[in-house]
């Protein structure tokens, strides 16, 4: 083969390793849980605190009666990266003076986030199925109005925890008397995406040499293996070119 056809062949191995990487694209899922009066909870999809999704209906949480634990289910995200996440909480009754302690699970490890808030101080609005996370809009039903939002970025400790499919929840009556409707978590993922289609080298206006099959060859190799194989022919072309020029030097 010609010099300028292992340099031809190098580069489009190269550029078939660049276009086989995994590029990443922002995508948005939701997993809602509806949280029901005898304190058992199901998955919904997207929670909207709407009565269609089991708003309106869920667990009171008072001095005799004070934890709530269950876990959201987080299928579909373990190869993916997380951008961030936003959890919504769908209360009613939370008064100024209560006090309804949040906690998410860190492995076995509950780790306090905040608590719940009173319609005092949080607008009535419910998460937007389609994103970004933190859009919200106004409840199309009145008395939803002790809503609470907490926001993390894509370093949260509980990262993990959504990415191997489940996320654990605890809320915990300190003061007060609330109903708990349902949660949604919004969580924001580079997807990764399917590689590009194989580049296929068969230039017909290339000569072929006898010794190598002039048949059609498309391969699926990894990035790595690629890169490590355009290297080395890079070398065999530097070399049959040192040893062309060697020959023409010595031929004159």
């Amino acid at each position: 083969m010609k010099n300028h056809q292992w340099v031809t062949l190098t580069l489009a191995l190269l550029l078939f390793a660049v276009t086989t990487s995994t590029p990443l694209q922002a995508d948005i899922v939701n997993f809602g849980v509806d949280i029901k009066s005898n304190k058992t909870s199901s998955p919904v999809g997207f929670y909207n605190g709407q009565p269609a999704k089991g708003g309106n209906n869920g667990a009171l949480l008072f001095s005799f009666d004070r934890q709530l634990e269950f876990s959201i289910g987080t299928p579909g995200l373990s190869a993916n990266t997380l951008e961030g996440f936003e959890l919504f909480l769908d209360a009613e009754l939370v008064e100024s003076s209560d006090q309804f302690k949040i906690y998410l699970f860190d492995g076995t490890i509950p780790v306090l986030i905040g608590s719940a808030a009173d319609s005092s101080r949080i607008a009535t609005k419910i998460p937007v199925e389609a994103g970004p996370v933190e859009t919200h809009i106004n409840t199309v039903y009145a008395g939803d109005v002790d809503n609470t939002f907490f926001h993390f970025g894509p370093a949260s400790q509980f990262s993990d925890e959504i990415l191997n499919g489940a996320l654990k929840v605890r809320i915990q009556q300190a003061n007060g008397i609330a109903r708990l409707d349902g949660v949604n978590l919004q969580v924001d993922y580079a997807l990764v995406s399917p590689p590009l289609p194989p580049i296929i080298l068969d230039d017909p206006n290339l000569p072929v040499d006898s010794d190598l099959p002039s048949s059609p060859v498309s391969h699926h190799p990894e990035p790595a293996t690629v890169i490590l194989l355009g290297s080395g022919l890079a070398g065999l072309a530097l070399a049959r070119a040192k040893r062309f020029k060697k020959a023409r030097s010595t031929g004159n």
